[in-house]
């Protein structure tokens, strides 16, 4: 059957009520407030999602504040709800220990971590994680891909969900416009990136190509610099809702504007996951490569092999190897 992305917002939205009834409270944590657009992406698509299922967000915390959380009492009755994305695992270690930490101090909640890529670079890490999470009989892990999903149930003993990246949420929310003139390389050079050749861009030919980092212009880094401050110091004040409702304005202004870049653009070339699928809400075709771990094809054979505007550029790619090398690995367990 063909799937629009209509279909996949659809899909998504159905299976998140089931797991976030509407008008239930909910608790979001680990709101992103950091550099990489695609994550504030993230957060304004939970966000939108809250609005439209018409619950009631009892309190918000990211990573700069979350400690307030720890001891805190909340409501039985509130749903924990972790942002999702491409940090489950040890990479980005900062953002698991969050979700460690505030999980094992309220074992007792219902809690829904949204749609993730797992990825470790450590088996042992793995396990020791699994065995920690194995605790909790209200946890449900959703991840965003077939490999994903496949190494947490043979790892992970919690409820398990495979559904899309929750930005399908915001099919369309950007508006629609016909094609630009110019097309849009987007091209990741952090820790997921890798070496590319034959795509006409080298990654140290940086005027062909952009990133994250250079979409953001000095002032929208320093403010961003700033925001994470704020928000650092309010969980020494004992956390108000102040920090995130500055924060939403201007994350809100600066999603707009990563919008138009690629409302801008004839069509795009990315390997980066949320280049992907902003280029799929926007409605423009779009050429994947691999990233270095695996996740953007990993995230196309799930579920967009049927989308037409999507296809798989050829290159020549140095991978660092990682998740998809774990599958054989299973018999160590």
């Amino acid at each position: 059957m063909q799937k629009s992305q209509n279909i996949l917002k659809d899909y998504l939205v159905l299976e998140l009520q089931k797991l976030i009834p509407p008008k239930s409270k909910v608790v979001f944590f680990d709101y992103a407030v950091f550099r990489n657009v695609g994550d504030l992406l993230i957060s304004h698509s939970i966000e939108c999602f809250f609005k439209f299922n018409e619950n009631v967000v009892v309190d918000r915390y990211c990573m700069q504040n979350h400690v307030s959380a720890l001891h805190r009492t909340f409501s039985p009755d509130a749903i924990f709800v972790f942002q999702g994305g491409g940090n489950f695992g040890d990479l980005f270690e900062g953002h698991q220990q969050i979700r460690m930490n505030i999980l094992l101090a309220h074992p007792e909640q219902v809690s829904i971590i949204l749609p993730q890529t797992v990825y470790y670079q450590g088996l042992d890490n793995l396990k020791s994680d699994a065995k920690k999470l194995a605790q909790l009989d209200n946890l449900t892990l959703c991840t965003r891909d077939g490999l994903s999903f496949e190494i947490a149930q043979e790892y992970f003993s919690n409820n398990l969900k495979l559904l899309p990246d929750t930005v399908h949420i915001l099919q369309d929310a950007f508006g629609i416009q016909n094609p630009g003139m110019n097309q849009l390389k987007f091209l990741r050079q952090d820790q997921g990136s890798y070496s590319v050749t034959g795509l006409g861009v080298l990654p140290d030919d940086r005027s062909k190509f952009i990133d994250w980092p250079q979409f953001l212009t000095p002032w929208e880094a320093a403010a961003i610099r700033r925001f994470q401050q704020i928000h650092a110091w309010d969980a020494r004040i004992g956390h108000t809702f102040l920090p995130h409702a500055a924060w939403r304005i201007f994350r809100e202004k600066l999603l707009r504007r990563a919008a138009a870049l690629f409302l801008n653009s004839s069509d795009v070339v990315t390997n980066r996951l949320h280049g992907l699928i902003f280029s799929i809400i926007t409605r423009r075709d779009v050429s994947i490569i691999e990233s270095g771990y695996g996740k953007v094809s990993a995230y196309y054979d799930t579920f967009l092999k049927d989308v037409g505007s999507v296809s798989i550029k050829n290159a020549d790619v140095h991978s660092t190897g990682g998740m998809a090398d774990m599958m054989p690995r299973r018999a160590e367990r």
